[in-house]
């Protein structure tokens, strides 16, 4: 019950600063480290893990979280790559990952 309660106060809080553009919101690792000291039976892992998912619930569907799939390092970096007039290049990147820049090079 305390718990909700200090997360209804921070939510109450940050609703309301947004009405009021010249109160500045605190330094957000501030807040984690106040609240991983005085917020009993919570550890890192679980703060990190509400505060990834508040910032994701916040920014809406300008981001997402994907999990990675078990053959993601055999997928080729680069879905297409084409170099038109020869000046400019277009790539298309299919996969992030460490062989992405010896893509490039090849």
């Amino acid at each position: 019950m305390k718990t909700r309660n200090l997360i209804f106060c921070i939510c109450l809080a940050a609703g309301i600063s947004r009405g009021d553009p010249v109160i500045s919101m605190p330094n957000f690792q501030e807040v984690c480290q106040i609240l991983g000291t005085n917020l009993p039976n919570i550890n890192g892992d679980e703060l990190d893990h509400a505060a990834v998912q508040g910032l994701v619930h916040e920014l809406g569907p300008r981001v997402s979280l994907v999990e990675a799939d078990a053959g993601s390092s055999s997928t080729a970096p680069l879905a297409e790559a084409r170099v038109f007039d020869d000046s400019f290049a277009y790539f298309r990147v299919a996969a992030v990952s460490a062989n992405l820049p010896d893509a490039f090079r090849a």
